[in-house]
C-alpha cells in the first residue's frame, strides 16, 4: 500500500530523513467512521512525543498545535490516510501486520457535555448521541472554528462543520478517538539520496515484517 504524497497535512509536509508510520486508503477498505472510537475513551497518558507501546499496539499523541480538534485529524485521515513521523531508531521490530494505532487528543472528551447544546452531527450516526445520552466525538465538529462559511480547512483538507450559535465553555480531557491498522512505513529520502541514507532504510526494512516504502517526498 502507498501513501498519498505531495500534500500539506496539519503538521506540514514530510521531511527528508523522516520515518513515518502509516495507514493508507483502499477502495476495498472500510470507511473512516468505522474506526472512530465514540464515545472517546479516557487514557492517563498525555503530551507524549514518541508512540507508546500497549502490547503490540501503539498509542500516538495528536498535538493540538497541529490539529486543534480531533475532527481535523479524522477528516485528514478520511481524505489522505494517516502518516505520523516516528524516530528513526524506533523499535519497528515490535510492530506487526496486526498492530493498531490508537490516536489520543487532548480535546477528545468534553467532560461537561451535558451543559452544552446537543451536537448537530455524529460521524458514527448514533442517534442517542444527538440526544446527549453519551459524550460524542461529534462535539468536535461544533466546537471547532469556521474557516469559510461552514467549512474548516486544515492543511489541504477541507470539511463541513456544524458550529454552535451559543457561546459555550467546554471542559476537555484527553482520550482515544480513533483506532487504525498499520499498513506500511514510509521513509523519505528526497530526489538524490546518499548511500548512508539508503543504508539506513535497508537496516530498518530488515527489522520489520511491515512493508516499508521509499518515497522522494
Amino acid at each position: 500500500m502507498k501513501s498519498i504524497t505531495g500534500i500539506k497535512r496539519g503538521c506540514g509536509k514530510r521531511v527528508v530523513g523522516g520515518l513515518y508510520i502509516c495507514c493508507g486508503l483502499s477502495p476495498f477498505g472500510k470507511p473512516i467512521e468505522y474506526f472512530i472510537i465514540d464515545p472517546p475513551e479516557y487514557v492517563e497518558y498525555k503530551n507524549f512525543r514518541s508512540p507508546i507501546f500497549i502490547g503490540d499496539d501503539l498509542l500516538i499523541w495528536v498535538g493540538s498545535e497541529y490539529y486543534p480538534y480531533p475532527s481535523d485529524f479524522i477528516e485528514e485521515a478520511k481524505a489522505f490516510g494517516v502518516s505520523k513521523r516516528i524516530p528513526v531508531n524506533f523499535p519497528v521490530e515490535r510492530i506487526t501486520t496486526i498492530s493498531k494505532m490508537y490516536f489520543v487528543h487532548s480535546k477528545s472528551i468534553v467532560e461537561n457535555y451535558r451543559e452544552l447544546p446537543a451536537p448537530f452531527y455524529c460521524p458514527k450516526n448514533y442517534q442517542h448521541h444527538l440526544k446527549q445520552e453519551e459524550c460524542c466525538i461529534g462535539y468536535s465538529y461544533s466546537l471547532s472554528s469556521v474557516s469559510d462559511g461552514n467549512t474548516r480547512k486544515i492543511g489541504d483538507t477541507e470539511y463541513t462543520i456544524y458550529p454552535f450559535k451559543e457561546n459555550v465553555k467546554p471542559q476537555y480531557r484527553q482520550g482515544i478517538f480513533l483506532a487504525l491498522p498499520v499498513t506500511h512505513f514510509d521513509f523519505i529520502v528526497g530526489k538524490n539520496p546518499d548511500r548512508k541514507l539508503l543504508e539506513k532504510v535497508k537496516s530498518i526494512a530488515e527489522k520489520t515484517e511491515v512493508p516499508l516504502n521509499i518515497e522522494e517526498e
